[in-house]
Order: C-alpha cells, then structure tokens, then sequence
C-alpha cells in the first residue's frame, strides 16, 4: 500500500509540475541556438568531398562504399523536402527537419 502511495504522490508532483510551466513559452537554451553547418551529402560534389576526407584519413576503399551506399539509400528514403541540397547553417531548432519524421521515415521503408 505504501508503494502505491508513493506512486501517486510521484505522478501528482510531475502532472502538477507539468501544469505549472506548460503555461508559460519558454526560449531554446543558448547551446541550441549555436549556428550549425550540415549536409545530407545529396549533391555529387559533397560526397567527392567526403570520399577524399576519408581517404587521406585511411579509412578502407571497402567501408567508404559502404557508407555511400548507406548514404544513399538513406536519402531515397526520407522524403525529398526533408534534405539539404548541398550545405545549410542552422540552429539545432530551426534544421530543415524534424529527427524523428526523418527516422519514421526511413524506418517505413526499410
């Protein structure tokens, strides 16, 4: 009986927290704020890019095929409207997508 007890004292505490700060807007936090550059590697010009980087890095002919094939069948599968083409600079709130959109997605098509 305790246990349930404080069970329901635990949920009343976390709805009544949720009721109080659900009315006010609150701001991102300033981390998310910070300017991000990012890329989908949708144009044939950022994936020779990416596929010197990795290279001059060392990185195996066998896994840089590999991630590009990952690459592009993750790009065939979000919708066209959720990628960049080329690269955009952002804040982590005001990307192009949402993350979990992106993922349902391509979880629907793989």
């Amino acid at each position: 009986m305790r246990k349930w007890s404080l069970i329901a004292l635990l949920c009343a505490a976390l709805l009544l927290l949720g009721c109080v700060q659900g009315g006010k807007e609150t701001e991102a936090p300033a981390e998310d704020r910070t300017l991000l550059t990012y890329t989908n590697l949708t144009t044939p010009e950022d994936r020779e890019q990416l596929r010197i980087l990795l290279r001059e890095a060392g990185v195996a002919e066998e896994r840089i095929e590999m991630l590009f094939r990952e690459i592009a069948a993750f790009n065939a599968s979000v919708p066209e409207q959720m990628l960049t083409d080329g690269w955009e600079t952002a804040t982590r709130v005001d990307v192009r997508y949402d993350p979990y959109d992106m993922q349902a997605a391509y979880e629907a098509k793989n």
